[in-house]
């Protein structure tokens, strides 16, 4: 979390009578699956919209009107921003468990990203899947708690580098590594905002990989 941050992030998962419940908590907004009786739901519950953005119309005192993106506001006329924003985040949050189990496809798709790619006349180069800075990487952009905002340059960098995150080189080099994702497909940008999101591909590939690695490395370990 960026250093400015004021709240608390919660990740934890209980067992219920009922069955199985896990949450992702941020502040007082949260997202969570639970099996109850065997069927399967995720819900979002938003108790504070400031945390949202929506883009509307914004009057101003010299009687002008602008487009801005403003903090949502606690009232009927956001209801349907609500709703938005909660099926959004519940999609995407059950788009990223049917990634977890990889496909027979996975296979092709981690050797694509560990080629060189081009895009829009600028080359990017693979992916070393076994080094320890590519790791980091994925997993910081996996975290479940970006799956409800998504992320910035600022809170990926503020997570992986702890010593000067502010600086420019830190800065250039976060922005550098945000396009190579890009351009392999593990990551898309929000429209309109500075977030990002892991896409499909990437919950595929940098979730088979950060999976195997657990595995692997618990196996050597038990040795």
């Amino acid at each position: 979390l960026h250093h400015k941050f004021q709240g608390e992030a919660v990740s934890d998962y209980r067992k219920r009578p009922e069955g199985w419940r896990i949450k992702f908590k941020m502040k007082s907004n949260s997202i969570k699956m639970y099996d109850k009786f065997s069927c399967l739901r995720v819900e979002m519950t938003i108790n504070d919209p400031k945390e949202f953005k929506v883009y509307k119309d914004v009057h101003h005192e010299n009687g002008t009107t602008s487009k801005r993106w403003v903090p949502m506001g606690k009232s009927i006329a956001n209801l349907y921003q609500y709703a938005e924003i909660s099926k959004a985040a519940n999609k995407r949050f059950l788009n990223s468990m049917q990634n977890i189990i990889p496909a027979k496809t996975i296979e092709k798709e981690i050797n694509s990203i560990c080629s060189r790619k081009k895009l829009e006349g600028r080359s990017y180069s693979g992916y070393n899947v076994w080094s320890a800075d590519t790791f980091l990487l994925f997993e910081t952009v996996s975290d479940g708690k970006y799956l409800i905002r998504g992320f910035t340059n600022r809170e990926i960098r503020h997570s992986i580098n702890r010593n000067n995150p502010d600086s420019a080189r830190v800065k250039g080099q976060t922005s550098r590594e945000f396009s190579k994702l890009r351009a392999h497909g593990l990551i898309r940008k929000i429209p309109h905002s500075r977030r990002y999101l892991v896409s499909d591909k990437g919950r595929r590939v940098m979730g088979a990989l950060i999976e195997a690695k657990r595995k692997i490395y618990a196996e050597f370990a038990a040795k």
